[in-house]
C-alpha cells in the first residue's frame, strides 16, 4: 500500500502543476464553506494517485487530515457512491466518472471531437488525443485507437499533463498571455 500512496503524498495538498487557485467569487477563499469540499477533493485526489486500495490511515498521513476527519469524509463519499469500503480498504467507484463526464457532456467536445478523432486515428493508423489547456497545463479530453489495436496504456482522458513535459503543451503554451505564462514560471 505504500507504494501507492508514497507518490500521492507529496502532492496531496498541492494544486495541479502550473495552475492558480481558482475562486468563486470576490468572497471565495480557504473558508469554511470551502474547506468541507475541499478536505474531500484532497482524499479523492489521493485515491485517485494510489495505484491500489487505500485504508484511512494512509489518507491521514497522506492528506494531513485527522483521522475524524478522514472518516466523516469517507463515510459520505462511500454513502453516496464514490467510493467503496472492502473491509478496511477504500476504493474509487465507478460513479466518480460522473464528475468528469458531466464536464464532458456539458462542453460538447466529446461529441463534436469523436468524428474528427476517428478519421484521424484511421488516416494514420495511430492513437489519437484531444488535449485542451488547463491552467498551465495540458488536459486530455478525447481518444481515439485504430480499429484492432489494442488500447495504450499511457495516457487516459482526463489526464493532466505539465505542459514543459509533453509536445501539445508545448504547442498550447504559444498561445498563453504574460499573466499565463508568469503563472507557470
Amino acid at each position: 500500500m505504500a507504494r501507492g500512496v508514497a507518490g500521492a503524498q507529496a502532492g496531496a495538498s498541492k494544486r495541479p502543476t502550473g495552475t492558480a487557485p481558482q475562486t468563486a467569487g470576490p468572497e471565495a477563499g480557504r473558508g469554511e464553506a470551502v474547506g468541507p469540499l475541499e478536505r474531500g477533493l484532497d482524499v479523492l485526489r489521493v485515491m485517485a494517485d494510489s495505484a491500489e486500495a487505500v485504508r484511512p490511515g494512509d489518507l491521514v498521513r497522506a492528506t494531513g487530515l485527522a483521522r475524524s476527519a478522514v472518516d466523516r469524509i469517507a463515510a459520505t463519499l462511500v454513502h453516496l457512491g464514490y467510493l467503496r469500503a472492502e473491509g478496511r480498504d477504500l476504493v474509487l467507484a465507478p460513479r466518480l466518472m460522473e464528475f468528469g463526464n458531466a464536464y464532458l457532456d456539458a462542453s460538447g467536445l466529446s461529441r463534436a471531437l469523436r468524428p474528427s478523432l476517428e478519421r484521424l486515428t484511421r488516416t494514420l493508423d495511430e492513437s489519437v488525443s484531444a488535449i485542451v489547456l488547463d491552467g498551465c497545463d495540458a488536459r486530455i479530453v478525447g481518444t481515439a485507437v485504430p480499429p484492432g489495436r489494442v488500447i495504450p496504456l499511457g495516457f487516459r482522458v482526463g489526464d493532466l499533463l505539465p505542459s514543459e513535459r509533453c509536445a501539445a503543451g508545448a504547442v498550447l503554451a504559444t498561445g498563453w498571455d504574460p499573466p499565463t505564462r508568469e503563472a507557470w514560471r
